[in-house]
Formats: structure tokens, C-alpha cells, sequence
């Protein structure tokens, strides 16, 4: 759900919160959020972010795991370019799509 949340708060949302958790159950969700209500119902968390560098667009990957921490897109591309190792520094799901 990308920001399906948008335009609702207080009660609503932690109803929506709710409605999410129990299809989570049975189902796979993925909800791109900036409530708290909706954000707090998740099993893990990702911040994503886009930053522009030298005019090179760079992926920042921000997890709460100490593991997965802090990972720029611009330094797995490197690792990658010289045949490195680099499954252990993104999240399972990023490296199924590379």
C-alpha cells in the first residue's frame, strides 16, 4: 500500500492499522506509511531514501538491524562491479531483485 494512509489520522488510522495487521496474518504487506499507527503494527521496518551526488542519484537503504544498518546503493554497486560479496549487506528481498 503506497501511502493509502494519505489524507487520514487519530481514529481512522488506527483502524486502518488494524485492518492491515489482520490481512498480514494470512498475506504479505508491504505499506509505504508516516503514521505511526500504521508504522507500529510492522515486523520490520526499511527507510528508503534517494539522495542526488555529483549528479548520480545514490539508494540509501536505513534498517534496524545491526547487520543492515546503513547501506549505499553507490557502495553495492562497487562490490558488485569487482565480483564481490554482497548478499549479506541489503535485505533478502532487495537482493531477489538484482
Amino acid at each position: 500500500f503506497d501511502e493509502i494512509d494519505s489524507g487520514i489520522s487519530g481514529d481512522i488510522s488506527q483502524k486502518m492499522a488494524e485492518i492491515m495487521s489482520n490481512m498480514a496474518a494470512n498475506m504479505q504487506v508491504i505499506t509505504i506509511t508516516h503514521l505511526p499507527q500504521i508504522a507500529s503494527k510492522g515486523k520490520q521496518h526499511y527507510k528508503v531514501y534517494k539522495r542526488n551526488i555529483n549528479n548520480n542519484i545514490d539508494t540509501i537503504y536505513l534498517m534496524p538491524t545491526l547487520e543492515n544498518a546503513f547501506v549505499s546503493s553507490t557502495i553495492v554497486r562497487e562490490i558488485i562491479r569487482f565480483k564481490g560479496k554482497y548478499t549479506h549487506l541489503i535485505p533478502k528481498e532487495v537482493n531477489k531483485c538484482i
